[in-house]
């Protein structure tokens, strides 16, 4: 795994010296160490050599740079920086720094704060936007930070580190924020900036605000293009944001708030793609499904009619085979937003699964049952079939899943929580010989909560059964550790959420 993940960033390092340094330097450098090189033996140190010769024979690098040191800065550490642009309007220079971005909490990598990189600092000014030239305006010399001179003026918006030519995260002061979203923002000049760095700024910003550097107002700031967009590199990383921070903040009061406006984003699109019919292109298909995923999530009722009106009819040939006449797209939405019938009917298919029926099937289906669901009754009571009563027809194999998925949302772990913590000693002692199991089923039901109140419901829950966590003691202790890193998120971060919303819904509904 190791040499995979190595073997991934010198990649990544090779395609930021085609950019760096031109396609060319790469091409020739190599070609005459393949021709000099009489054993084919190639190794790391050979290649970067020859790179850094050749590039030192074009005039493309300070000759006293080394490519190998550069190449190593990003291969030798495990995680990647972000690099920030802090700009002074009035003189119109800038100061940059990198740190190492940590994006889960809780910030506690060793020695952090030491380890830097050798980074390109390619960038596109709005008053000429050429995208085609990369060349480094400056490197950072593994150094922390260093300064720009020489900006455009205040009203001009700098893009640092473009189509993504080197593998680091980007951020901006709120002025330069703010004048990449307002320029997005009209339709005419999507075209002028290209779509993987589009991508890239809805890809930073949201990684950012999830981390804790940057206010969820600007980040959503650089998503109202989205209107207007339909490539679909730029929606990718959407989908994924959407999906962490829609459970991240699923406990908060502004949830449905959040559900609204993605909701608002993502009609449009899938009623475009929709009309297109199956005769676009394979990825207009993709993207019409992630939408429909991800509408069909947040209660769009045309989805949850389809979805209806398909298990009706099944129902009306009494047709049980769930799995092969039911399509995955219907499933989700009949569990989440149907009633406790329908719910129990496909739990009932899966309980009396044929014997000669596909496994998979009966897997995806008992994870639908556990992760779809919004109702804590429906989670109720296949807990008191699976961890009460010991029901025979659900395996340690099952088991796990079924805890797995309920951490993956609020209802679930909720709902886990109030159970474990109503029979504590009766679960205990079952799951006694079966560590894995006690451990997986403490950590989904302590470790996903975000607010003051559920730190204080695991902290009493720990209070309560000291002494009785065994080999799971260290886990719930890391819940809280971790916890108590979210409460202070979620007390920045959900205000700044909410009063954006409710801004922006003011203005669009007037």
């Amino acid at each position: 795994m190791k040499q995979e993940s190595a073997s991934f960033k010198a990649e990544l390092v090779l395609r930021m010296l085609n950019y760096t340094l031109s396609k060319s330097t790469l091409k020739f450098g190599i070609r005459k160490m393949v021709s000099n090189q009489t054993n084919n033996v190639f190794s790391a140190k050979i290649i970067w050599e020859a790179i850094n010769n050749q590039a030192i024979e074009e005039s493309n690098i300070n000759p006293l740079y080394s490519i190998s040191e550069i190449a190593d800065s990003w291969i030798s550490n495990d995680r990647l920086p972000v690099v920030s642009l802090q700009r002074n309007y009035t003189s119109n220079t800038a100061k940059i720094y990198q740190k190492m971005f940590l994006r889960e909490r809780p910030h506690d990598v060793q020695d952090h704060d030491k380890i830097i990189w050798w980074i390109p600092i390619v960038l596109v000014e709005q008053n000429r936007l050429d995208f085609s030239n990369t060349t480094p305006y400056l490197w950072l010399e593994k150094t922390t930070e260093t300064k720009l001179t020489n900006l455009s003026n205040r009203n001009s918006f700098v893009i640092m580190n473009p189509e993504e030519i080197a593998p680091f995260i980007v951020n901006y002061d709120q002025q330069n924020w703010n004048m990449i979203s307002n320029y997005l923002k009209n339709e005419t000049h999507l075209e002028k900036i290209p779509a993987l760095t589009r991508a890239k700024f809805i890809h930073d910003a949201w990684n950012l605000a999830y981390a804790g550097d940057l206010s969820f107002s600007i980040a959503l700031d650089v998503t109202l293009f989205l209107q207007f967009e339909r490539n679909h590199i730029v929606w990718n990383p959407v989908f994924t944001l959407i999906d962490e921070i829609g459970r991240r903040i699923e406990i908060s009061r502004v949830h449905h708030k959040f559900q609204k406006y993605v909701t608002y984003l993502l009609s449009p699109l899938y009623e475009e793609l929709t009309r297109e019919g199956d005769n676009g292109s394979h990825w207009k298909i993709k993207l019409r499904k992630l939408a429909r995923e991800f509408l069909c999530k947040g209660g769009y009722e045309p989805c949850i009619q389809e979805a209806r009106y398909t298990f009706q009819n099944l129902m009306d040939q009494n047709i049980l085979e769930f799995g092969k006449r039911l399509e995955n797209l219907h499933i989700c939405p009949i569990l989440r937003w149907g009633t406790m019938e329908e719910w129990e009917l496909i739990l009932k298919y899966v309980i009396n699964f044929p014997e000669n029926g596909i496994k998979s099937e009966r897997t995806f289906l008992l994870k639908s049952l556990v992760g779809c669901p919004m109702q804590e009754n429906k989670i109720h009571h296949l807990l008191n079939l699976t961890l009460l009563q010991n029901n025979s027809v659900f395996s340690n194999g099952d088991l796990f899943i079924i805890i797995r998925t309920l951490a993956k949302e609020s209802v679930g772990y909720k709902t886990l929580f109030e159970v474990l913590s109503n029979n504590f000693m009766e679960i205990k002692v079952r799951f006694q010989n079966e560590t894995n199991l006690w451990d997986s089923i403490i950590s989904s039901a302590t470790g996903m909560f975000i607010t003051q109140q559920g730190y204080d419901k695991v902290t009493q829950l720990y209070r309560t059964f000291r002494g009785f966590f065994n080999s799971a003691d260290h886990i719930i202790q890391t819940s809280m550790r971790n916890i108590k890193e979210e409460v202070k998120w979620s007390n920045e971060a959900i205000p700044d959420l909410e009063k954006w919303l409710d801004n922006y819904f003011n203005k669009t509904l007037k």
